[in-house]
């Protein structure tokens, strides 16, 4: 950028300052101003001169430059800074708020000369470009990005007319308006409201409405959103050294079309050998058609009879359910050797059928028994089940404790009633001698008092 005695003279400006910086820093002055006519306040520094460094750790090197905010720096010739962490450098570069507003200017950069940039976090570089966006930036000369979030890299005329480019900002056809949109070339533009579009050429325009499209190439035209244009109506492009599409969504190149239209051609000949295949297949199909008629109906007629069986199936299988429950319900009592037959009634239920079990029970011994039970259900027939079971006692039982048998047992029992109501009884005699001698006791206290 330095080809001409403006571009030297703005070099020599910044190594000067540096140099100036390092001296300062050697004397340990709080605030320094080196040079012609220059005026920081305490925390800041200016060097060379007419520089003016108004807030504290900000620094303006070379010639009438300004730096008004803190931590920021000002290098070159002419240039101004006017908010927090703001750089310039070069020649006649801006970094201040558009007139009638109050936009922040934070963390932005301009390096170049000419440059403008009215909100924060942007960047431009170059000369002559003017970034009105917030997150955006510029490279190159005469580029304009009013959009967030968005870029322009190229070159638009520097004088058009004999106009300069500052002087037709306004009057300024390329411009990038649109947020989250790029454009790489020369004399491009997107409007406002045409969102996240890309450009990589020359002389593309985007106009209103139109998001999420890429035109690549010089003078392509996107007519709509989410396309991806190489060309216009009266400039088409080829897009060459495709590889074969895999996915359903890739495109496909002439080699794959040409094998498609090989494939559609050898389907022809036999689609025509295939009508008349068909017309016979139709002849059979009709045949077909009759003999199905014929045949739904005697399907018909056995799900008829299906639907009948299911039903039977399912009304049997309730009554075998109500019945089984019946029967499990009889349970016979122990063994108990001066009553060893038993009577049992069961009552059984399942789903909607109910049934009544009558059993008996008889112990041989202690080591057999006979068991019998009839289950009844209700029903326009009546549905009935019996069962009929012996169980014996199997084993020698050597390392088994005896257990008494149930007679002997209610005669234990009967002994120890007797015995406690014997112990009661002896009890209560024995509380009504404690009172009697009680009495006494009190009776011969009595005479020995009266002596």
């Amino acid at each position: 950028m330095l080809k001409n005695q403006k571009g030297y003279f703005i070099a020599a400006l910044y190594l000067f300052g540096i140099s100036q910086l390092a001296f300062a820093v050697e004397s340990k002055e709080k605030n320094g101003c080196h040079g012609v006519d220059n005026d920081a306040v305490k925390g800041a520094a200016a060097y060379g001169c007419h520089n003016l460094a108004t807030s504290s750790g900000s620094s303006a090197i070379g010639c009438k430059n300004t730096a008004a905010g803190m931590y920021s720096t000002a290098v070159g010739k002419d240039n101004q800074v006017n908010d927090m962490f703001t750089s310039a450098f070069g020649y006649k570069n801006e970094i201040k708020k558009e007139y009638g507003t109050s936009n922040s200017l934070r963390c932005s950069t301009a390096v170049g000369h000419h440059n403008r940039v009215q909100r924060d976090h942007s960047s431009a570089f170059g000369s002559h470009n003017l970034i009105k966006g917030q997150n955006s930036s510029a490279l190159g000369a005469a580029n304009y990005v009013s959009g967030n979030n968005s870029g322009a890299w190229g070159a638009n005329l520097a004088k058009e007319n004999g106009v300069s480019c500052e002087d037709k900002y306004k009057k300024s056809k390329y411009i990038i308006e649109g947020n989250d949109s790029y454009a790489i070339g020369n004399r491009n533009s997107i409007a406002s409201g045409s969102d996240n579009n890309f450009i990589l050429g020359n002389d593309v325009s985007i106009g209103k409405n139109i998001t999420k499209s890429v035109v690549l190439g010089d003078g392509s035209t996107a007519e709509e959103s989410n396309v991806v244009s190489v060309g216009s109506s009266s400039q088409q492009r080829k897009i060459v050294h495709v590889a074969d599409g895999t996915a359903e969504h890739d495109a496909v190149n002439k080699k794959q079309l040409n094998a498609v239209e090989e494939k559609v051609i050898g389907n022809t000949v036999k689609i025509s050998k295939n009508t008349q295949e068909i017309e016979e297949t139709k002849a059979r199909v009709t045949k077909n058609e009759e003999e199905i008629q014929d045949n739904k109906k005697e399907v018909v007629k056995v799900e008829r009879n299906l639907e009948i069986t299911k039903q039977e199936l399912k009304n049997e299988i309730s009554h075998v359910g109500s019945l089984s429950a019946a029967l499990s319900a009889l349970h016979p009592m122990t063994y108990d050797e001066s009553s060893p037959n038993q009577m049992m009634v069961g009552l059984g239920h399942y789903r909607n059928k109910q049934a009544v079990a009558l059993g008996v029970t008889h112990y041989f011994n202690s080591n057999m028994m006979m068991t019998a039970g009839f289950a009844l259900g209700e029903e326009t027939r009546v549905k009935t089940m019996a069962n009929l079971g012996f169980t014996w006692k199997i084993g020698k039982g050597e390392n088994q404790t005896k257990v008494e048998a149930p007679s002997q047992m209610n005669l234990l029992r009967e002994e120890v009633r007797r015995l406690n109501e014997e112990s009661q009884t002896r009890e209560k005699e024995k509380e009504e001698l404690k009172t009697r001698v009680q009495q006494l006791e009190e009776q011969v206290r009595m005479l020995l008092m009266q002596r």
